[in-house]
């Protein structure tokens, strides 16, 4: 570690840390050189990085990502990018109960779309991280960003999907990992399935035992406890265990079984499960949820 200018233990000193938003705790490394150092090196230590997402699990922050487009006549890379906020949320002081929000824009974090991505961007997140899909290129472009850190991560192309409707992330507690999966469909049109290990920063084929008409077809999906879901054609449910990398599927419950049974369906999160949300045909408010067993 670093020699800092700080009388508390290292073991206190680190504590607090751990408590500290991410944004406060990134400019601690504009106080001094050692700090710097200090700081640059904390956050790359695993041990520190469970405990700080374990601290942050309570908190009230929220983060938002969208598209910014500027209405200049000269178009450059800048004229259209990912963004995002910061949102807290908290109860006001007074007695009303009155619930507050206060945004902050990380501006500092900019991802130019039209130099990695197109304009229609599919966004999943897992534990503060964002992964980032570009839904129209097919040469496939992935980036991993952190808005907390102001950093972001052009993955490699898969080595053998080259057009996918299936794309998951999420996090490997048995490694301390973060995967990106993909599956679909390679040059000669064959089936075939790829995950990317940010531990080793390469793609690798998997085995996925998926038939053609099972695809997905919603950009919908979610991610719980280590498992990510997907809506399929045939109104099944996929899901993909990150830390076994095995697939499963889950027959849809209830009026969620058959294809006619609905004319719009939904994945979502309430209550720590997942939810299916549908509408009855012919009534697109006449519809309902149902918890997806998940075990």
């Amino acid at each position: 570690m670093a020699t800092l200018t700080c009388n508390l233990p290292e073991e206190l000193l680190v504590e607090i840390l751990s408590r500290l938003a991410p944004e406060s705790l990134m400019r601690l490394k504009c106080a001094s050189k050692s700090w710097y150092v200090f700081i640059k090196n904390l956050v790359k230590d695993p041990k520190f990085v469970a405990k700080h997402l374990q601290n942050s699990m309570s908190s009230t922050y929220m983060i938002f990502s969208g598209n910014h487009y500027c209405d200049c006549n000269v178009r450059t890379p800048k004229c259209s990018e990912v963004m995002f906020s910061l949102l807290d949320v908290f109860c006001g002081d007074n007695a009303d109960g009155q619930i507050c929000v206060v945004t902050e824009d990380l501006s500092s974090l900019r991802i130019p779309i039209n130099s990695y991505l197109s304009e229609y961007v599919w966004r999943y997140h897992c534990n503060g991280i964002f992964c980032l899909v570009d839904s129209c290129n097919y040469a496939y472009a992935i980036i991993l960003c952190n808005p907390a850190i102001n950093e972001f991560k052009l993955l490699p192309k898969p080595s053998h999907v080259c057009r996918s409707p299936g794309v998951g992330f999420g996090y490997d507690s048995g490694t301390n990992d973060y995967k990106v999966v993909v599956f679909g469909y390679d040059n000669l049109k064959r089936f075939t399935a790829e995950v990317y290990s940010l531990n080793t920063h390469s793609w690798r084929e998997i085995v996925f035992g998926l038939d053609v008409d099972c695809m997905p077809d919603s950009p919908t999906t979610v991610y719980l406890k280590g498992v990510f879901y997907w809506l399929s054609w045939k109104r099944i449910i996929l899901s993909f265990d990150m830390c076994s990398e095995v697939r499963h599927s889950i027959l849809m419950p209830g009026d969620g079984g058959s294809p006619s049974a609905s004319v719009w369906t939904s994945l979502t999160l309430w209550n720590e499960s997942v939810t299916l949300i549908y509408s009855s045909k012919g009534d697109f408010y006449g519809g309902g949820g149902l918890l997806v067993p998940t075990d």
